[in-house]
């Protein structure tokens, strides 16, 4: 019977497997992958910590949504076309393109005192929507001089049908459904408002 040879060092040497070219290929591609996740959901985290418009700051991402508390920034009065004053609301102002993009899309409650104010650089027919909407509104279209030109009333929650002021308007409120109504506020009446 032949003897096995012996390693020098007294063990039994054992010879690697070598790596396969699939293998030594397919690690760089998975780290890139990685790594690149990484990033991706860091930038996401610090967009979201960092540098969200102001309008957004405290906005909470939770359960797929946006929550934002209520921030009064003024009061407005509905004023009868006759001249007597009607109701007065808080109001949250939404006075540049995110704040008027995003308005209360995502909210999920609205006090019956309280209105989204939609302030335009351009006094010209304004079409909204529902998009992403949860509550039903009233929504106001007002002009230049402060006079409601049109009202649309119980507006459908997430709905994407464009909803047109009948004439040119500068300004927007938008309201809980049912406030219109319960307050015979309609066109051809006034608002008056101011910033606090």
């Amino acid at each position: 019977m032949a003897k096995k040879k012996s390693h020098p060092s007294g063990k039994k040497s054992k010879r690697k497997a070598p790596k396969s070219k699939a293998s030594n290929r397919l690690y760089p591609v998975l780290l890139f992958i990685l790594i690149s996740v990484v990033v991706v959901a860091a930038a996401i985290i610090a967009y979201y910590q960092f540098w969200r418009p102001s309008g957004q700051k405290d906005q909470d991402f939770s359960a797929g949504m946006f929550h934002k508390a209520f921030k009064k920034q003024g009061d407005l009065t509905f004023i009868s076309s006759r001249g007597d004053s009607i109701v007065s609301i808080d109001i949250e102002i939404a006075d540049d393109s995110i704040e008027r993009q995003i308005g209360l899309m995502h909210r999920d409650r609205l006090q019956d005192n309280q209105g989204m104010f939609f302030m335009f650089a351009d006094e010209s027919p304004q079409a909204f929507w529902m998009k992403n909407t949860i509550i039903p509104l009233d929504i106001i279209f007002i002009n230049s001089d402060l006079e409601i030109v049109t009202v649309y009333r119980n507006t459908q929650p997430f709905s994407e049908t464009q909803l047109v002021s009948e004439a040119p308007a500068l300004y927007v409120v938008e309201v809980n459904a049912g406030f219109t109504e319960k307050h015979g506020i309609k066109a051809g009446d006034r608002v008056n408002w101011n910033r606090i």
